[in-house]
């Protein structure tokens, strides 16, 4: 759910920096819209690095220091998109504080995806089917073997597209926030469920570290 819930932003946030920027101004600028949807992606692309270390920092420090297990930083994680989803759904309705919303999913987003695979190696071992799965799944960047024409066809189309998307503000809705509030309380809802998941993930495993039963199978 949370990893989801990052992929969802990331790929539209495009479009709510589109209905943000339309709403808040009366005529339309492609080239001042294109930038507004660049700092949205920096802003992700910044923190989702910073993201994948600091949570190393912080679950190296809980498990080590404090004796909590790692699926105690679950919770900031799952908190962290929470947050974001909050701030998009019910704060921020303006293009100029849209960063805000994009920071703090791409800490969420990198956090995840830099603590997930310890906390399934800790929780299944290397023996077990999931975590090889889990791991040949998150090194996929690139699916099979694709042939060079193949990627030259499906990159024009891309470009194409995003071309047509950039050039014209057609179709484009200009309600603000309302034009993706909905689908952001469904995001809301996910992350929050997520979070009470994590509470009882880290509650569980700091139960079973107390009666002396290992993490992960030998």
């Amino acid at each position: 759910m949370l990893g989801g819930t990052g992929l969802t932003f990331i790929n539209n946030v495009g479009s709510i920096s589109q209905a943000l920027y339309t709403k808040s101004v009366n005529v339309y600028d492609p080239t001042d819209a294109a930038r507004w949807q660049a700092d949205q992606v920096s802003s992700i692309s910044i923190l989702n690095f910073f993201g994948r270390i600091f949570i190393g920092l912080v679950s190296d420090f809980a498990k080590n220091r404090l004796h909590f297990p790692r699926s105690y930083s679950l919770v900031l994680v799952a908190f962290l998109f929470l947050l974001s989803q909050v701030l998009a759904a019910f704060v921020i309705d303006d293009i100029k504080h849209l960063w805000i919303v994009s920071a703090t999913l791409g800490l969420a987003h990198g956090s995840a995806f830099s603590l997930f695979p310890n906390v399934c190696l800790e929780w299944f071992g290397m023996r077990n089917i999931f975590s090889f799965v889990f791991g040949h799944i998150l090194d996929a960047h690139e699916s099979f073997n694709v042939s060079p024409k193949t990627k030259v066809a499906l990159t024009s189309s891309v470009m194409s597209a995003t071309t047509t998307a950039t050039a014209t503000a057609t179709g484009t809705c200009t309600l603000g926030r309302e034009c993706y509030v909905f689908a952001v309380y469904l995001t809301t809802g996910a992350c929050f469920v997520s979070t009470l998941l994590s509470l009882w993930a880290g509650w569980r495993d700091k139960k079973r570290l107390a009666a002396g039963v290992r993490m992960a199978p030998a």
